[in-house]
């Protein structure tokens, strides 16, 4: 016992303090003890770094939530819970769609910059879990490596996704410039064409395809229509021609309300044509020549060249053509290349000595240098007809490869190299309305059609002035045309004429 008037000592010399129930507490020398029921420090006992910032990692707001911190988890979460709700809506139409999407430009920015925030955003969560989940100590070295690790994570997920919107950012904006070279600098191979005799009443180009008349009053434009019509051409540059010819001519025409694809290929013979805008070509005026002769001016167009070849294609077969696309087969190699090549049904074994060629007969699949081969040859695999079908073919093949999941990694690539190669006026934000029909492609529903032999015959060498060409037999284009394309036909109605299906 103490005496009277003596003071008490707040704790027992033995350095150690009693707790409420009677128990003591060790002390550290210079530092306070802990407190007993871990309500001291910036979060309550037993929360883990580790835990939150993992938690955070996964989906923001989640590690601050664990470290009972609600008003920072709903300012973290709820941004996130809105950005991947819009996301999934987007992703409700099939990957397809979306990645079509992502040619819109304006759509592409938007996945572009959205992915850069939402990384930063997911960043800044998880530092802010790091540093107040923790007691007050300093944080252990794993506790540092694995935020580390995981930021470097985040980093590079959200850069790779900002990199695949921002490609497609790139090749709309690119794509929409490009300009292939349709002018070859030497002189024309075939002489200018003598004014136009006078086309026949029956053939007369009609409706959209009539030049613009300048003092008409300008209306407001018709509701789209359901067909789309591309035309598709190869530009190739083989050495010795005297410029680039357009070797490689067809029409995809798509009807959007049954998604159906009809392909018609152009010999590149063809000679002696009815022009668009009225009068005739020359006899030995060949199609595949006509751009570059419209470009230099010896061929008196009311359009540009590749409209002008476009819409000559398309009155010919007799359907609108609303869009075209030029590649420069130069890079066609690389393009199947990226594309990880393609696998086509090959009808019929293909040697060819004068590019040292083989090809099987059956199943193949082909690397660019060979699929060029495949397009290009006539010698021992077939003529031109053959060939054109051939072009059909691979250009189906490729879509469907491009549209597979693993041609949808490989997009940025193939996008960088498309906007180098291809000019083209199609309107890249209406590419996802096509989606549908992309997924479809190989599935029946293409019908491919060649006008050669019975759609065409060879004149005699003395009416062409030794020339080799080709010549339509327009009423049965007419009939191929209204059976492909019904009353979107330009030959629709025309007495005499009945459909018929493609004749190969």
């Amino acid at each position: 016992m103490s005496e009277p008037g003596e003071t008490q000592s707040a704790a027992p010399e033995t350095g150690r303090s009693s707790g409420d129930d009677g128990s003591v507490a060790p002390q550290t020398d210079g530092l306070p003890a802990a407190p007993p029921n871990g309500s001291g420090g910036s979060s309550p006992k037993g929360h883990s770094r580790l835990v939150a910032v993992l938690l955070s990692f996964l989906w923001p707001g989640l590690g601050q939530l664990y470290a009972r911190r609600r008003v920072m988890a709903l300012i973290f979460g709820i941004p996130v819970v809105l950005a991947f709700a819009w996301l999934i809506l987007q992703l409700a139409n099939g990957v397809t769609w979306f990645s079509l999407s992502l040619l819109d430009s304006s759509f592409a920015a938007t996945i572009a910059i959205g992915a850069a925030i939402l990384g930063i955003w997911r960043l800044v969560a998880m530092v802010h879990a790091y540093a107040t989940a923790g007691p007050l100590r300093r944080p252990r070295a794993i506790e540092s490596g694995v935020l580390a690790v995981l930021l470097v994570v985040v980093i590079a997920v959200h850069a790779e996704a900002a990199y695949y919107a921002w490609s497609f950012y790139n090749f709309d904006v690119d794509i929409a410039s490009n300009v292939l070279v349709s002018t070859p600098t030497a002189g024309p191979t075939v002489p200018a064409t003598a004014t136009p005799t006078q086309t026949p009443a029956d053939w007369q180009p009609g409706g959209s395809y009539a030049p613009p008349d300048p003092t008409a009053e300008v209306t407001a434009e018709p509701a789209p229509s359901h067909r789309v019509t591309i035309m598709l051409a190869g530009l190739d540059w083989l050495p010795g021609r005297n410029g680039g010819q357009y070797d490689a001519l067809m029409l995809v025409s798509i009807d959007k309300d049954t998604n159906k694809v009809s392909m018609v290929s152009m010999p590149r013979d063809t000679a002696y044509f009815d022009y668009y805008w009225g009068g005739q070509a020359g006899v030995n005026t060949k199609i595949n020549n006509f751009a570059n002769l419209v470009s230099r001016g010896q061929i008196h167009a009311p359009d540009t060249a590749f409209v002008a070849l476009g819409n000559e294609l398309g009155f010919l077969v007799g359907v609108k053509v609303d869009y075209y696309a030029v590649i420069d087969m130069a890079g066609f190699i690389s393009l199947v290349d990226v594309a990880g090549g393609v696998c086509v049904n090959n009808p019929k074994a293909i040697f060819d000595p004068s590019q040292k060629t083989y090809i099987a007969a059956g199943n193949v699949c082909l690397n660019g240098a060979l699929a060029l081969k495949y397009a290009r040859s006539r010698h021992n695999g077939g003529s031109d007809y053959v060939r054109a079908g051939r072009q059909q073919d691979l250009i189906a093949a490729l879509a469907k490869k491009i549209a597979s999941p693993a041609g949808i990694g490989r997009l940025p690539k193939l996008l960088s190299l498309a906007s180098k190669i291809v000019q083209t006026n199609f309107p890249m934000a209406t590419a996802r309305d096509f989606a549908t029909i992309i997924r479809q492609v190989g599935s029946g529903d293409i019908t491919q059609c060649v006008l050669g032999p019975p759609y065409d015959y060879h004149p005699a060498a003395t009416l062409t002035k030794g020339a080799w060409t080709s010549r339509l037999k327009l009423y049965m284009v007419a009939s191929l045309s209204i059976d492909l394309f019904g009353s979107d036909s330009r030959y629709y109605g025309m007495q005499g004429i009945s459909p018929a299906p493609c004749q190969h």
